[in-house]
């Protein structure tokens, strides 16, 4: 993520700024947040014209995925686990 960040902040300065500016610890909230993940998710990363930074952003894609169904999991099967089990 910061390799990213980094890389969209001196490659491609209009789509870091249109996200808001984003980093991982200074200027993290909750909109920038918002704006990065519809940026991925969305595929508008593919309308950049560098390689390396459509890779990164394909990668973050399937994690930011990966990271939300196994959240969803989670808390289904927590509440699946609360639901079904027997009271002594």
């Amino acid at each position: 993520m910061a390799r990213l960040e980094r890389l969209l902040r001196t490659r491609q300065p209009e789509v870091y700024h249109s996200l808001g500016r984003p980093a991982l610890i200074l200027n993290n909230t909750v909109k920038n947040g918002w704006a990065f993940l519809r940026f991925l998710l969305g595929g508008h990363f593919q309308e950049i014209d560098d390689p390396e930074i459509v890779r990164l952003c394909r990668l973050m894609r399937v994690f930011a995925i990966c990271y939300l169904v196994f959240f969803i999991v989670v808390v289904v099967f927590g509440f699946a686990s609360g639901t079904f089990s027997s009271s002594p």
